[in-house]
This record gives structure tokens, sequence and C-alpha cells, in this order.
């Protein structure tokens, strides 16, 4: 906290921003980044930035609407003496064009959770074991900080927590700690997690019609030595959706399907983002596939142990479908056992 203090005290403009292709934790600690370095530093100029299209499920969030949404942040930093990078800490997942970038130009901080090589910041909290970064943010930040905390901030602070652990779902014996910071934010604030769950987590119409298709095009692939489903929407659904509306029925998706048919323990989900790339989204259960190994090695990704991500850009004439049935033949062919997750 003291180099905290210290780079944040000289600093004059802040430049505040969270990944490519932001999810709820990142928007979350992306807001309680700008919120603390305006209420702490109020003679600092401060501003939150995101490439790419704008998340609007997330716009009841307090200080969503100070959000800049641009096409790539790399063309607005120069205007900032300070960075902040939240929720990765790898400069190319933040931005398009990382070699636009010098981070020697510039005093940087950087506040994450997943295990990776991090780029050359001139100050880090990568905290790994933690299942988000806005609890890293909560803990650093707020915890010791009544002064800070209210309904609006720990608003913020609990949908990110929520987003990244599946509503608390996903909390095992090495995150239980999480249960105790969430019971003191909801006591600080007076909050109510069914009262989050419904504003940020509910399901519109055009959930639920991406859902049915998801639904229809689950495949459960058993002649495995780690059997795994997976599903795919159709490049025809960009006719129809927007990237982002995709998304976020794709994640609900995945949270309800993670972990509730039995034996099937990991799975996928492709998704299209343009006409020719694909996103994909692993997920795992306890002692199954390491799916950020599986995304690191063959699909363009990383992450977390049990919750991963990859792209693929589609050949010419290549359907997801043809995709998808390329990829369950290319996991069949694979028996590292290292991808294994083992708990105690």
């Amino acid at each position: 906290m003291e180099q905290l203090n210290t780079i944040l005290s000289s600093a004059k403009k802040v430049f505040i921003t969270s990944h490519l292709k932001p999810d709820t934790d990142a928007v979350s600690c992306l807001l309680a980044m700008h919120y603390y370095v305006s209420q702490v530093y109020p003679n600092v100029q401060a501003a939150a930035y995101l490439s790419g299209e704008m998340t609007d499920s997330l716009n009841e969030l307090y200080g969503f609407s100070q959000i800049k949404w641009v096409a790539d942040i790399s063309g607005y930093v120069n205007e900032y003496d300070t960075l902040i990078f939240v929720d990765a800490s790898q400069l190319h997942r933040f931005t398009i064009n990382p070699d636009k970038i010098d981070l020697t130009k510039f005093k940087s901080i950087c506040f994450d959770h997943h295990n990776n090589e991090p780029s050359k910041f001139t100050y880090i909290v990568n905290e790994f074991n933690e299942p988000s970064c806005s609890q890293v943010l909560y803990k650093h930040l707020f915890k010791e900080r009544s002064d800070l905390l209210n309904p609006a901030i720990g608003e913020v602070l609990l949908t990110g927590i929520m987003g990244d652990t599946g509503s608390l779902r996903y909390i095992g014996s090495k995150t239980s700690n999480t249960l105790l910071l969430v019971k003191e934010l909801l006591d600080a604030t007076g909050l109510q997690i069914k009262t989050i769950q419904e504003k940020y987590f509910g399901y519109p119409v055009s959930d639920w019609e991406i859902i049915t298709a998801l639904i229809t095009n689950t495949r459960l692939v058993s002649d495995y030595q780690h059997p795994f489903l997976y599903s795919y929407l159709p490049l025809e659904f960009l006719d129809k959706y927007s990237t982002n509306t995709i998304k976020q029925a794709k994640n609900k998706f995945l949270f309800l399907v993670s972990g509730t048919i039995k034996g099937y323990k990991w799975g996928f989900v492709a998704t299209p983002d343009t006409l020719k790339n694909v996103n994909l989204s692993f997920r795992s259960g306890p002692d199954s596939v390491n799916v950020r190994l599986l995304a690191e090695q063959y699909f363009n990704g990383g992450g977390h142990d049990q919750t991963s991500g990859g792209e693929v850009v589609l050949s010419d004439n290549q359907t997801v479908e043809d995709l998808v049935y390329k990829m369950e033949s290319q996991i069949k062919s694979l028996s590292d056992l290292p991808l294994i997750v083992k708990t105690p």
C-alpha cells in the first residue's frame, strides 16, 4: 500500500482499464478502482476506459456511465502519466495493439488473480488463489476503509465476486475465505445476494432463445477417458444478436450446465464473435481436466485451471459446427495426464 500510495500521490492523470471482452468481474473491478482513486486522491484526474463494444447488462452499476468505450485503448494512454490495469496481468489482454503501449514511459499498477507471467508493471498485486479480482481489490483497498464502503460500491464489488464465482457456486475449501469477505460486505452495506442476482444475472427473453439453441446443440462425449460435453452457436446468430448478448447468454448457459450432468465434469462452448472468429469458453470441475493448460496449449487462450477461454479463426467455408467436431477429435486424441486438476 505504501508503494501504491507513492505512485498515486504523485500522479496527475490516471488511466484505468480492464481486459478485452470484459466480463462481470472486469467491469466491476474497473468501477471499484475508479471509485477508489477518485475518493482517496481527489486532486487526481482519473478516467476509466474499456476497448470494444459496451456491455450494457451492467449499466445499473455505480459509475458505469463514466466508462469510456473505445475501439482500442492504445490510442488514449499517452494522454496520462499513470496507468492502472485490473483483472489481467499481460498487456496483450488489454489491447489489440500491445506494441503501441510502452510501459517504461509510465508509472503502472496492476491488480490481478490469474496465474500468468505478468508484463513489466511498476507495481503489481497478483493473487492467483483468489477467485475474483473484485475480491483482491476489496481486501487491499476497501476492507480497512469503512469510510469508502456504501451500498453502491458494495454492490459493485459483490457483483464482481458473484460473476467470477458463479454466484458463489464455485467456492471450495481453498477459496472459502470468499464467503467471509462476502459476509463483511453484506454486513457493511445491508445488501442482499438475491437482489444482486435478480438485477445482474437475470434472464431476458433473448437469453432464453440463445440458451435454448445451446441446449439443442449440446453434445455429450462419453468415449473418452475424461468424458466432456460441449455446445455451439452457428454463425447465423450474429444476424440476430449482438456479440455482447451472445456472450451474456452463453455465460448463463455455462452456469446452468456446469457440473449438473453426472459423469461429465468438464466441457466448452463455442460462440461466434465475427464471421471468422469463434470464442471458446471452457469450464471444469474438481479432479478433472485443467482447462487453463488446455486453452493455453491448443486454443490460443488461458485463464484459471477450472475456468478458461480461447479463440479459433475459422478457415474458408468452415462452420462453427465443423470446428467443434474437429475440436472433439483433437481433444479425444490427447492423453496428457498433467492436464488433470488434483484436489486434496
